[in-house]
């Protein structure tokens, strides 16, 4: 039997700023898109990789401004997709 515990989430979730909705958050249902790697820099704590589907590089910065404001976004780029 392991000793495992489970760790809280470092960053705040429930900002009262954050906007959630199709077209604010994420993109509206039955849209064409990508997965885009972004980094979310929280203040006063560890940076977060998330993979989030947009329509375009500009929908994914504005999706996650939305999400998570009063961070830094830093935009890594869309997601090859892997041959099968």
């Amino acid at each position: 039997m392991s000793n495992f515990q489970a760790v809280p989430f470092s960053w705040n979730d429930d900002n009262a700023e954050s906007q959630f909705g199709d077209g604010i958050s994420h993109p509206m249902p039955g849209k064409r898109v990508k997965k885009y790697r972004l980094t979310v820099h929280f203040p006063n704590s560890r940076p977060m990789t998330v993979l989030l589907d947009a329509e375009s590089k500009s929908a994914v910065i504005k999706y996650a401004q939305n999400r998570w404001p009063n961070t830094t976004i830093k935009y890594h780029g869309a997601v090859e997709k892997t041959p099968a």
